[in-house]
């Protein structure tokens, strides 16, 4: 799924790159598959990159199938790869996932449950050492895919992948020594600047650059012309001065860019922005900063709810957001949703009745990182105890979203629910093979009782 709220109608400054891409397209459709590493700092436009080549791909008859990392937390093992393949099978017939499920039917159904139906007596996976079954998991799921792509040549769009759990990580470093005999295209998207030695997606990124399917694509800034086209692009005539400053000011990040024009438009100062030293003087430096007061020109309750908004994630739901809010009047939530629409800071999610999902990253991040410690805590205690009720008939499918709530807001005192939602979604995690997912929840359970072990001590009140 996609939200295209605020992207701009034209692609600008990305021509080599897309030609790149479109090659990439090419070969999948002749059956040489390709892996595309678009890397590049927040809000220099790897999304809006790879929607552009999405757009291309439906165009030349292959099917597009997305996969968002949650940034926020709380995401189940290989999230990203589940939301990949129930993009493909929304819509399928029950024949066309026979065939291309196989004979991997006992692995794949690990991470698909809600195809075990198709296939009637299915037994349990043959027990083997650890490393021997996520071997044949990653090969079944491997297989599944190059399968569904024979008749049906697939892009896989990964986002935000320095924010994926590392069974995922692992699994696409084992597709890519898989992707040359297939009619599958992968462009996946990540940060750099969120990499450290020790992040697993740096070790990750070094082995596929060894694959030939690999490709890096390392986005940098618009140029000067480029600034001014996408400033004429939001509807405002660009001067030289002000094309100028802010291809200075803002090292050509597009997101940075908008941000800054919708700011000076709403505060009355476009005018005024004559050279470099002019625009510092009335824009914040970075691009949060610009973010964070846009954000002060809303009004209390439209801020106050997207403030709840972002602890609930990037996407959210309607359902969740009224009950968190205490706002079961529907019209005025969706007058509240409106207003941030209008502003450029969510969007509804296409193709999905009551999902939405806030228009970059760093809105949410800007927001979430307002939120003093208590209140944040408050907030989290409550979205546990409403995704709690809202998942009520399938918690086994949401554990590891309801253990990041409940370990957020234990500092409040309900440590034994922290515990145990996190030792529950350690052995989900478990028994699907995620070893290194259900180290971490492992750990957080740990670190939840170590917190009740030192307010028994007396040293936390």
């Amino acid at each position: 799924m996609d939200v295209r709220a605020g992207a701009a109608p034209v692609l600008i400054g990305r021509d080599s790159e897309m030609a790149e891409l479109l090659g990439g397209l090419d070969d999948a459709l002749g059956g040489t598959g390709r892996l595309f590493l678009v890397v590049g700092e927040p809000g220099i436009g790897k999304s809006r990159l790879a929607d552009e080549v999405a757009g291309q791909a439906r165009l030349r008859g292959l099917s597009v199938c997305w996969g968002r990392c949650w940034e926020a937390g709380g995401a189940p093992a290989y999230w990203p790869w589940v939301q990949v393949m129930r993009a493909w099978l929304r819509g399928r017939e029950p024949d066309a996932v026979r065939q291309a499920v196989g004979g991997a039917a006992v692995d794949v159904v690990q991470l698909l449950p809600e195809v075990s139906h198709l296939f009637p007596g299915l037994s349990s996976p043959a027990s083997a050492d650890p490393e021997s079954a996520r071997f044949q998991l990653f090969d079944s799921t491997a297989t599944f895919l190059r399968n569904a792509a024979t008749a049906d040549p697939l892009v896989l769009v990964l986002e935000d992948l320095h924010a994926a759990d590392t069974p995922s990580l692992l699994f696409l470093r084992f597709l890519a020594t898989q992707l040359a005999p297939a009619n599958v295209m992968v462009l996946a998207t990540y940060r750099d600047i969120e990499l450290s030695p020790e992040h697993p997606l740096t070790a990750v990124v070094a082995d596929l650059a060894r694959e030939p399917p690999t490709r890096l694509i390392h986005l940098r800034g618009l140029g000067e012309d480029d600034v001014g086209r996408l400033v004429a692009a939001a509807g405002i005539a660009p001067t030289p001065p002000l094309a100028s400053a802010l291809f200075r000011e803002t090292n050509g990040n597009p997101l940075f860019i908008k941000e800054a024009v919708r700011l000076l438009s709403a505060e009355g100062k476009m005018g005024r922005v004559e050279d470099v030293a002019a625009l510092r003087l009335i824009v914040p430096r970075g691009v949060r900063d610009v973010i964070a007061r846009r954000l002060g020109h809303l009004d209390g309750s439209c801020r106050e709810m997207l403030s709840v908004a972002s602890v609930l994630g990037t996407d959210f739901t309607t359902e969740a957001l009224s009950r968190l809010c205490g706002k079961p009047d529907g019209d005025e939530l969706r007058e509240l949703l409106d207003r941030a629409v209008d502003n450029g800071l969510v969007g509804q999610l296409q193709g999905s009745l009551g999902r939405w999902r806030f228009s970059h990253g760093l809105v949410r991040e800007t927001l979430y990182g307002e939120l003093p410690s208590a209140q944040r805590m408050q907030q989290h205690r409550r979205a546990a105890a409403v995704l709690q009720a809202v998942y009520a008939s399938d918690e086994a499918s949401h554990l590891a979203e309801l253990a990041h709530h409940f370990f957020e807001a234990a500092p409040l005192g309900d440590v034994a629910t922290a515990v145990g939602f996190c030792r529950r979604a350690a052995e989900a995690a478990a028994s699907s093979l995620a070893y290194e997912e259900a180290a971490r929840l492992y750990g957080m359970a740990l670190t939840a009782l170590e917190l009740d072990q030192t307010r028994d001590a007396g040293l936390v009140t």
